[in-house]
């Protein structure tokens, strides 16, 4: 039986691989803080640690063949943590000669996107954010020298079931409460989208077929390309009633942003809705074979929660308040 270890068990990627990972027959440990949320993983072993001390991610990776690094934190607590928990994970997984897999994103990317980007496109990053994920992708690259493997999967913007902090959720929230759909992106121009349940089935597949791995791999995962527009209207179709459809309001925002550094997170990132950052997947598709997407409108309805309940159902499970993005794919 393979052996895994998911660090971010409870976020949404970690999440995702493991439930697939259990799915398949996998052995899956979870690292969970002492006072971290809830895990709501069936079949996994629950180790208590802390994914900044070297010494809980070493005693947690014991006997693994592959450590999930879906550990994330809000935006605004990237520069503290993001490159201790890489190193962590990057030493453990040297010392259990496993592989590491990543949830790539295209922050780092650039600086040009005329074209869809293959997987040896430039990594010029134009933000803060993008450079620190540059910095974290480097560290665990680089555990391959001490005999660590790496799998890199870069998608876009994450939406599916029960995925809270994302840009789905940010443009549906208040619609599924009766308000207004929010549209964050220029008119015309594709933006990258990944249905998460698909993108841990090409996970695992991959992982699944290890052997014919080189130690460090990176591949891209292209789900839906849209525009927003396009993603709205397939939204609109599948509540009881079309909502009305209100800009996002950048201007203000970036007004707003000395006082809130939830706002200056997200303004850093409006390029990404005002050109077409799109991956180019041929690479999995050649190597998998067939990668499976799930089609829109039935991604779409399980991202609503609409998947047999009723809207009245999901407007009652929908938090009031802003939203905590810490990783807005």
């Amino acid at each position: 039986m393979q052996r895994a270890l998911v660090i971010g068990g409870s976020g949404s990627f970690g999440g995702a691989v493991a439930r697939e990972l259990l799915r398949r027959g996998w052995h899956v440990r979870a690292l969970r803080r002492e006072q971290g949320r809830p895990l709501a993983l069936d079949g996994a072993v629950a180790v208590t640690g802390d994914a900044l001390q070297p010494e809980d991610v070493l005693r947690a990776a014991e006997g693994v063949d592959v450590i999930v690094h879906g550990y994330n934190t809000p935006y605004w607590h990237w520069a503290k943590t993001l490159l201790p928990a890489a190193r962590a994970v990057a030493r453990a997984a040297a010392v259990q000669r496993a592989r590491i897999v990543f949830p790539g994103n295209v922050y780092g990317l650039g600086p040009n996107f005329e074209h869809p980007l293959v997987e040896g496109s430039p990594r010029q990053a134009r933000t803060r954010k993008g450079k620190l994920r540059n910095a974290v992708e480097a560290e665990l690259e680089h555990a391959t020298a001490d005999g660590a493997r790496w799998l890199n999967i870069r998608c876009g913007d994450y939406f599916g079931p029960s995925l809270p902090n994302t840009w789905f959720q940010h443009m549906t929230e208040k619609a599924l409460r009766g308000g207004a759909l929010i549209d964050p992106g220029r008119a015309g121009v594709l933006h990258e989208w990944a249905y998460l349940p698909d993108v841990a089935r090409a996970t695992v597949d991959l992982l699944e077929r290890g052997d014919e791995l080189g130690s460090s791999e990176t591949f891209h995962m292209s789900s839906h390309q849209l525009t927003s527009s396009q993603l709205l209207e397939a939204i609109n179709r599948e509540l009881d009633a079309p909502r009305r459809i209100r800009r996002m309001p950048w201007r203000l925002m970036r007004w707003l942003s000395p006082f809130s550094p939830m706002l200056r997170e997200l303004s850093e990132m409006k390029y990404l809705w005002d050109e077409p950052v799109l991956l180019d997947d041929a690479k999995l598709r050649q190597f998998l074979g067939h990668v499976h997407r799930t089609p829109l409108n039935q991604a779409v309805r399980a991202a609503l929660g609409l998947e047999g309940t009723g809207l009245r159902d999901v407007a009652a499970r929908v938090s009031g308040g802003r939203i905590a993005m810490s990783d807005t794919r």
